[in-house]
């Protein structure tokens, strides 16, 4: 069985998806200008990525091994 979604489909359900994600952590845009929509979601994204990664980041330091880092050399 073959099943072939649209891609018009695909994309307005990541864009719900990602714009979900971004209300739960910033103010989005309320506008009816297309284009400045736009070009503000794409830098919410950009914001939320940074936070998605600093997030990450700090989860992976607070539970890392103590000892897999060198503190004198910063080196693992």
């Amino acid at each position: 069985m073959l099943i072939v979604v649209s891609h018009t489909f695909i994309c307005r359900d990541v864009f719900f998806l990602l714009r979900g994600q971004i209300k739960s952590n910033l103010p989005v845009p309320v506008t009816t200008d297309s284009l400045k929509n736009f070009t503000q979601m794409i830098y919410l994204t950009q914001i939320n990525e940074a936070m998605t990664m600093k997030s990450i980041s700090d989860w992976c330091r607070v539970h890392s091994s103590v000892d897999m880092i060198d503190p004198t050399t910063s080196q693992v």
